[in-house]
């Protein structure tokens, strides 16, 4: 079935131009969640962003960003899931560990999330 559009060509472009204000409903709408978040990380020294595929665009997304916001005072670092299970980093409680998945099923990054629980709050 062809579409007939009658502005950009690209629904991508569409996509792109809705992100701000997508990320500003999704801020809103978790506020407190965020605010908890936060609260739960202050005072740690490492970040270590984990994905796979385009998840793992979204580590290297976050691992820049924290760098940019922090002045590049925080220890920010993206891997890969699978590079991490198997070669792994120690992990100590000063580390926060953000797995990032569009299933919640990939093995690997389930078990990063294992190790990282593992290795303590």
């Amino acid at each position: 079935m062809t579409v007939v559009r009658h502005e950009h060509p690209y629904l991508l472009h569409d996509a792109i131009l809705e992100q701000p204000s997508l990320i500003e409903r999704a801020l809103a709408a978790n506020r407190d969640k965020i605010s908890r978040a936060v609260d739960a990380v202050a005072g740690r020294c490492r970040f270590i962003f984990v994905g796979v595929g385009t998840s793992y665009h979204g580590a290297l997304t976050a691992e820049r960003w924290m760098r940019q916001q922090s002045a590049g005072r925080s220890d920010a670092r993206a891997e890969e899931a699978f590079e991490l299970v198997h070669s792994p980093l120690e992990l100590g409680r000063g580390d926060v560990v953000v797995v990032l998945t569009h299933t919640g099923a990939t093995p690997d990054s389930l078990e990063m999330l294992r190790v990282a629980r593992a290795a303590g709050p």
